[in-house]
């Protein structure tokens, strides 16, 4: 039996909806925590560890804002709409790549 439109959208809708969360939220916090654990017992980071954890983060993070799309172009109900949308912006915000975020990432993991 094919879906209808509106059956679809109300299934495609929260599924992206968790998608987009996953990205920003959950999935960073778990890279950034399992980051953590590997070099738990390091004195000092390497740089080239730090950054393929920050790459890492950045292409899992930086998803988020491309769920913006089949949101808009399937005209998912207002809330997910707009919830993927806080969801794009908060991780673009806080995970982009500026100048002050690495120097803290640097001191935090005392990258050599």
């Amino acid at each position: 039996m094919p879906f209808s439109g509106n059956t679809s959208v109300t299934f495609i809708a929260p599924c992206i909806f968790v998608l987009s969360v996953l990205c920003a939220v959950a999935l960073p916090i778990f890279i950034r925590s399992l980051f953590a654990h590997t070099m738990r017992r390091e004195k000092a980071v390497p740089e080239a560890a730090l950054i393929r954890f920050e790459r890492k983060l950045m292409i899992v993070s930086l998803l988020t804002p491309y769920f913006i799309i089949p949101a808009y172009l399937l005209e998912f109900p207002y809330f997910y709409f707009t919830a993927i949308i806080l969801m794009a912006l908060y991780a673009v915000y806080y995970f982009y790549p500026s100048e002050k975020r690495i120097q803290f990432e640097r001191r935090l993991f005392r990258v050599r």
